[in-house]
């Protein structure tokens, strides 16, 4: 098992990395919930509401598999 010492900024701009994605994608999934809310002329907000959540869960699935592969 040769695996190659991470340096730490080498590191930290990873999770960094990470991060801005679960950002990006918290704000991208927002908006396509609203404008799906808007499309079906929902009075309650059920894609806003719910299309985040499942995309987080998605990507806390994606984070697990990235990091203990």
């Amino acid at each position: 098992m040769n695996k190659k010492k991470e340096s730490g900024t080498s590191v930290y701009m990873r999770y960094a990395g990470m991060c801005f994605q679960l950002f990006i994608l918290i704000i991208l999934l927002l908006f396509i919930g609203g404008k799906v809310d808007r499309y079906f002329g929902m009075t309650n907000s059920i894609f806003t509401a719910t299309l985040p959540v499942v995309g987080l869960i998605a990507y806390y699935f994606k984070i697990y598999f990235d990091l203990f592969k």
